[in-house]
């Protein structure tokens, strides 16, 4: 199965990269070897994408050949996916990404281990799922963490952000995002 990919320059927030990003939209994925196209701009290659966001697509799993396909993978976005849950296997193999996203999916749960194998990972992003439970142990891998967001969850409602210093959202510091996680998030 080929994903459709549109190719464009993306400027990240929070930490304010531009990036050489394959984008996918609106498209049905089920197969966990996906082929994605090459239209790339002028002579770039997928050696130069940086980013994939995948927007409005129905998946049941994360395609595991993402990083056989652009090696050089920093950001990965799943935006409106429907993702139901996601498991430290099936993040096997993104060890390189400094920024992952799980915006406006159906994510309930996320496991202590989940990122035992992302050491690099700055930014990570669960806006307005549906997180109940999270284990305690969750962030404590990253130490290289610079924003935590879990706004909009049944949960926890909270922004972990020492890159942009927001005013315009209420951020809290690491540690107390830590403890609301241990308070309100107790897994079953």
């Amino acid at each position: 199965m080929e994903a459709k990919c549109k190719f464009e320059f993306f400027n990240w927030i929070p930490l304010n990269i531009e990036r050489y990003t394959c984008r996918i939209e609106n498209q049905i994925l089920i197969s966990k070897r996906l082929k994605f196209s090459k239209n790339h701009i002028g002579q770039r290659s997928n050696e130069d994408v940086l980013a994939v966001r995948f927007d409005d697509c129905q998946m049941t799993e994360i395609p595991k050949s993402l990083t056989k396909c652009f090696p050089n993978l920093m950001t990965l976005v799943f935006s409106k996916c429907n993702l139901n849950e996601i498991m430290k296997e099936d993040l096997k193999g993104f060890g390189n990404l400094t920024e992952i996203w799980f915006l406006e999916n159906n994510l309930e749960y996320l496991p202590g281990n989940l990122f035992e194998d992302m050491k690099m990972l700055e930014v990570v992003g669960f806006n307005n799922n549906k997180i109940q439970f999270i284990d305690t142990e969750l962030l404590d891998p990253l130490k290289n963490l610079k924003y935590a967001d879990f706004r909009g969850n049944v949960n926890i409602n909270s922004l972990y952000d020492s890159v942009t210093q927001s005013t315009v959202f209420k951020t809290i510091p690491l540690e107390t995002m830590k403890l609301e996680i241990k308070l309100k998030c107790k897994p079953i």
